[in-house]
């Protein structure tokens, strides 16, 4: 696979003409760095990796040959090690064989390869379970100070948490790659604390670490980075489940963990508009709010959004008109949510008559839709207990030279203004996160 494509042009005259008393066989490792015309031309045999119980056999055979005794343990790590090899396998043994005098051990094995003893990558593989992160960095800086190469234990502590990751989700010993089946009983405890997503995490945490080391020359801060990372991880099981019962309305299972929250009321106050608010309608906003959550919290029986009217907190009326209609157009949700609130001005033509006009006729022509009017009428009407009319306008464009100059906010003033947006506040305390940085959709790049 390493040969040119000049190389292959002249090797494939020759295949495609065979000498009668000629059989080449082509061995290769990338078979995929072949040319399809030179592949065409050839019957193709997919050989699968030995298995490590053969590879023990035959390395245990070889030893007695030679007269050494060595324990079954290390000839277990040697097999493991070889990934499939049994020509891999069988250099190392005869490396060992160079140094060690009449017995190989397990230690001897470790010793050669640079790797930690099973007893110190599952010690270690516990601290981190235990989110002990001070732990894990003492027992890594013993391994090391002990011999064992950074990159090598990295791989193990890899390869030990893919192990958990098999055992969660039902896999049987066979599939074990690091741990043997004496270790089940074990690797099912972690792997039911960790839960499978927070596994899933950590073994792509430790993935990444290996791959940068190989190019790092700090390969020991990488790893410790990487599990202190894997200890600080949050559960991850939960968070899934919550953003299922967030997105279906309800929990889906019966065993799905819950998380403690305060209860809300039915209708939560509004956040701020882009226009400007009188202190008046936030008034009105939030007593129309606490009305009804009191009432909630009464202990009366359920009743819907309807029968608020029951309550006498609701009168459509001027000093509560901008109240009502905040409060409806967020019950619609979503970006019609988002739109209604986007007027200019607010009138009460009559008791049962609104006209609400908007700057621009984008919004305008978006909101007087019959879908969305008829859903907003329905809204209102929830509130006043009686039909409640809509009349949307448009203004008169305004000339240019005439519009008042909103001053510039500043990067700093932007991001405090975006972290008072509805959806964002949501994304902040689901995600535990913070806005650093955002894109004017006006500015042109």
């Amino acid at each position: 696979h390493m040969l040119t494509s000049q190389a292959f042009n002249a090797l494939l005259k020759t295949l495609e003409e065979p000498p009668d008393h000629v059989k080449f066989i082509f061995c290769t490792t990338d078979p995929q760095k072949i040319p399809i015309t030179v592949l065409s031309r050839c019957q193709r045999f997919d050989f699968s990796p030995v298995q490590t119980a053969e590879i023990m056999t035959r390395l245990n055979e070889i030893c007695k040959t030679e007269n050494i005794e060595v324990e079954p343990q290390a000839l277990a790590v040697l097999a493991r090690r070889a990934g499939g090899s049994m020509r891999d396998s069988q250099s190392l043994l005869e490396q060992l064989f160079s140094f060690c005098e009449g017995t190989i051990s397990v230690s001897d094995v470790h010793q050669l390869l640079g790797t930690a003893d099973t007893s110190r990558v599952t010690a270690i593989a516990t601290a981190m379970v235990s989110r002990d992160s001070a732990d894990c960095l003492n027992q890594l800086s013993a391994a090391i100070d002990g011999g064992v190469d950074a990159g090598q234990f990295a791989s193990q502590l890899l390869g030990y948490f893919r192990d958990v990751m098999a055992i969660r989700v039902g896999a049987d010993a066979e599939s074990l790659l690091t741990c043997t089946e004496s270790d089940i009983g074990e690797l099912k405890q972690k792997a039911d604390t960790l839960g499978l997503e927070t596994t899933l995490s950590v073994i792509q945490i430790l993935d990444q670490c290996v791959t940068r080391m190989q190019s790092s020359m700090h390969g020991r801060v990488l790893l410790e980075v990487a599990i202190v990372r894997s200890c600080n991880l949050e559960n991850l099981d939960l968070l899934a489940d919550l953003l299922d019962q967030l997105g279906n309305g309800s929990p889906t299972g019966k065993n799905k963990p819950t998380v403690p929250t305060k209860k809300k009321p039915l209708i939560e106050p509004l956040p701020n508009r882009r226009l400007s608010e009188s202190p008046a309608t936030v008034t009105a906003v939030n007593s129309l709010t606490d009305s009804v959550a009191s009432a909630s919290e009464t202990g009366e029986p359920s009743r819907s959004i309807q029968t608020a009217n029951d309550l006498n907190t609701v009168r459509l009326a001027a000093e509560n008109l901008q109240g009502i209609w905040l409060t409806a157009a967020k019950n619609l949700g979503g970006m019609a949510a988002d739109m209604m609130s986007q007027y200019q001005s607010l009138e009460l033509s009559d008791d049962s008559t609104i006209v609400v006009t908007f700057a621009a006729k984008h919004i305008w022509e978006f909101c007087r839709r019959s879908d969305r009017a008829s859903a907003m009428g329905t809204a209102l009407e929830q509130f006043a207990g009686t039909r409640i009319q809509v009349k949307y306008c448009v203004a008169e464009p305004t000339p240019e030279s005439e519009l008042p100059k909103a001053p510039k906010l500043t990067r700093v003033q932007m991001i405090r203004q975006l972290e008072q947006n509805a959806l964002v506040k949501s994304a902040i305390e689901v995600f535990d996160a913070e806005v650093v940085e955002f894109r004017d959709p006006d500015e042109r790049r």
